[in-house]
């Protein structure tokens, strides 16, 4: 009875793991997960409006970011950038690729900086606004 029930266990999750394969220039290739393309800097006026009013003295980075395909990529990106001194607050987009940063007043905002610790995350920064 045991051997039977993992089997079914085994089947189970086997059936619900997703194969991702990468084709020759390094796209991921599956049916469910797509990369988010996150081009651009518009990001939803409700969202941003919570998070300016959040941190209202705070410098506000709005960053675009491509490679996202999952929220474990978000979390890992959102703890990156906790640990950063400077940074007051961070809230992520997974959907549409946009990463909102909120520097305290002092710091100097460096996108190459900002750029590395994407990186580091398998994440590409494409753009940065400051508002």
């Amino acid at each position: 009875m045991k051997t039977i029930t993992y089997f079914l266990a085994i089947l189970v999750i086997v059936s619900a793991t997703e194969i991702i394969f990468a084709d020759q220039n390094d796209n991921l290739i599956s049916s469910n997960i797509r990369p988010v393309n996150g081009d651009g800097l518009k990001v939803e006026a409700k969202r941003l409006t919570r998070f300016v009013e959040k941190f209202p003295h705070s410098k506000i980075a709005i960053v675009s970011v491509q490679g996202m395909v999952c929220d474990f990529c978000a979390r890992g990106l959102e703890k990156t950038f906790k640990k950063n001194q400077n940074i007051e607050g961070v809230d992520i987009d997974l959907t549409k690729g946009k990463v909102l940063l909120a520097f305290n007043r002092s710091s100097r905002i460096d996108f190459d900086n900002i750029k590395n610790q994407t990186l580091a995350n398998g994440i590409n920064a494409v753009a940065l606004k400051l508002l």
